[in-house]
């Protein structure tokens, strides 16, 4: 019901671990175990999916699964909230379409500063 994915304190901008987005796409709430400045813990908190700690606090941790223990039926709204979410905001066409629309725009930006 709970997943959980972890990296190192200290991972800020380095590395976003891809299982956050398996985890979403499977459907399950998310513990995400790690600097609160990183990726993971910061799309955690800001979509609501579940719950995050720091990996050098042990408490912090346990105090987190002990809360989503407690919590059955937010485990499973944050689950489903998890699954909507990567079938929308992080499916892989929803990124490209971003992605697109980027390179799009620098391209145009690129042609008026060679023009201009």
């Amino acid at each position: 019901d709970l997943a959980c994915t972890a990296l190192i304190e200290g991972m800020l901008g380095a590395a976003v671990p891809s299982r956050l987005y398996n985890i979403m796409a499977a459907g399950k709430a998310v513990l995400a175990i790690g600097d609160p400045e990183a990726e993971a813990a910061l799309v955690v908190a800001e979509e609501g999916i579940g719950w995050t700690a720091r990996p050098s606090d042990p408490k912090e941790v346990a105090d987190a699964i002990l809360a989503a223990s407690r919590d059955l039926p937010g485990v499973r709204t944050k689950g489903e909230r998890a699954r909507r979410l990567a079938e929308t905001k992080y499916s892989s066409r929803t990124i490209l379409g971003t992605y697109v629309e980027l390179m799009s725009d620098l391209k145009r930006r690129f042609d008026g500063a060679r023009r201009g």
